[in-house]
């Protein structure tokens, strides 16, 4: 599997370039709409079987989702596309384990046939301790896609299969949904649907397993393209051997100046081969997901609350 994020702006008319038109015939859109963005977290498998467990997560502030309107927007929500409403439409750490322990308890039924496998980047983002904590929870064996290299190496940013190919489709599934409303802007609902239509086009039809392949994570890297082997010395071995990497070595996955916790990494591992059943039910709905992720009256996620009580000591330290 491979997970990462896109921003999304709900504006997808193209802004660039001269336009030549009488002062009748401007679509005028304000700068506030055109500055709208919202965060898609999507997970996808090389296994077209499993593809529809996936989660797909639209992460929305408070401002572009009013409480008027969210009961509304989810009701005409797609299937396969999950909605959280949060002060800031930024992933962080806290909301990335609660959606990775969601994608556990879907996997949990086939854990008997298959051993979950998360390709991710090395962004301090995921590399959170909370995250590994979480993945290591649900069994789920992390693989980490070295900086510099996730426009060669990670499918769902390498052109034109991932997120290239999903914005595509959803600047023409826009363009069309205006076409039909007669409206220059879109509802959030209408925008919501047409992700959820490009989704369906893109990462729904793509034969994954031909992506991971020739991006080097098939058996001995026999499938690599050829594009990515012209990126290699002559004559290198592409190669990986069983053993596991030293901390040196391990070292050149990760930004520089990160802290590595091996002990974490290697948590799941080291340890138990089984992982017990989750205790909460599965996820049926995206409150459900949600609730998980802000407690009831909370503004902020746990982190964010605790980065603002850590400053806060700071400074009443340095005026004592």
């Amino acid at each position: 599997m491979n997970m990462d994020e896109t921003s999304i702006s709900l504006y997808q008319g193209n802004t660039k370039g001269a336009v030549f038109a009488s002062r009748d015939a401007t679509q005028r859109i304000s700068l506030g709409k055109r500055r709208q963005t919202l965060t898609l977290v999507s997970f996808v498998c090389d296994n077209a079987a499993m593809q529809h467990l996936m989660p797909q997560v639209a992460l929305c502030n408070e401002r572009t989702l009013p409480k008027r309107v969210e009961k509304r927007v989810r009701k005409a929500l797609p299937s396969h596309l999950q909605l959280l409403r949060k002060a800031s439409a930024w992933n962080d750490s806290s909301t990335l384990a609660n959606i990775v322990k969601d994608l556990g308890r879907r996997l949990h039924p086939h854990r008997e046939r298959f051993q979950p496998v998360l390709l991710m980047d090395a962004c301090r983002l995921h590399m959170h301790r909370s995250v590994l904590e979480a993945c290591a929870s649900v069994g789920i064996v992390i693989v980490l896609i070295p900086p510099l290299t996730t426009s060669m190496l990670q499918p769902l940013d390498v052109d034109p299969y991932g997120f290239n190919l999903l914005k595509l489709f959803l600047r023409r599934e826009f363009q069309a949904a205006r076409i039909q409303g007669d409206t220059i802007e879109l509802s959030l609902s209408v925008f919501l649907a047409c992700i959820g239509n490009a989704m369906e086009h893109s990462f729904l039809k793509q034969n994954w397993a031909t992506v991971f392949d020739r991006l080097g994570f098939g058996g001995n890297q026999q499938y690599l393209s050829d594009a990515l082997r012209q990126q290699l010395p002559k004559d290198a071995d592409v190669r990986v051997g069983y053993d596991r990497p030293d901390a040196e070595c391990l070292r050149t996955c990760f930004p520089k100046r990160a802290k590595i916790s091996e002990k974490l990494i290697w948590k799941f591992i080291d340890g138990a081969d089984t992982v017990s059943a989750p205790s909460a039910p599965p996820i049926r709905a995206a409150l459900d997901l949600e609730a998980a992720i802000l407690p009831a009256g909370s503004k902020r996620c746990p982190l964010q609350s605790a980065l603002k009580e850590r400053s806060e000591k700071q400074k009443r330290a340095r005026r004592d």
